[in-house]
């Protein structure tokens, strides 16, 4: 089990070279793919708060604490935590064709609410969109491949009806 809030605050030098030494095994695999011709759409969020992803064996109250939230009052931490993460993976695979794909987030939403999975509130909306123009930005001003590269971004819980009324997508 690893300690989330240390390696996030620098406390946990061999848990952060694990979680590294880990993207170099991905990297290793997509570049089979790569060389393949085979599409890949690395979603390395995707479920992140299950025990099964090294990035998601934590407690929790850590995770959350670590992840981003739909609120207006963490709006500003959550886009610094996730211009963080997607820097480091948008110059890790710089150099990966078109045949890489990102996604920037899985079903952003207000967990443990009455408006978790029912559509979002007008804050939610506000912050999904926010939090999308950041993913957006930051792959884009990575340079490389990433300039070009094909991006997924969701809209409030990953919600059809919501995201068609709500989503704005960043330039």
């Amino acid at each position: 089990n690893i300690d989330l809030d240390k390696i996030m605050n620098g406390e946990d030098e061999e848990g952060y070279q694990a979680l590294i030494s880990d993207m170099d095994v991905i990297a290793k695999e997509l570049q089979k793919l790569q060389r393949a011709g085979v599409p890949v759409l690395f979603r390395p969020l995707h479920e992140a708060s299950g025990g099964w992803f090294w990035w998601g064996d934590c407690t929790p109250d850590s995770y959350i604490k670590s992840w981003y939230e739909t609120y207006y009052d963490r709006q500003e931490r959550s886009e610094k935590i996730l211009a963080a993460v997607w820097s480091q993976i948008a110059e890790r695979f710089q150099d990966y064709d078109e045949h890489l794909i990102f996604e920037g987030l899985n079903e952003p939403r207000k967990k443990g609410t009455d408006v978790e999975w029912n559509g979002g509130d007008q804050e939610g909306w506000d912050v999904v969109n926010a939090l999308n123009a950041v993913f957006v930005r930051t792959i884009r001003e990575s340079g490389g491949n990433n300039t070009d590269r094909i991006l997924m971004i969701p809209g409030y819980a990953a919600n059809a009806w919501a995201a068609l009324e709500h989503i704005q997508v960043p330039e």
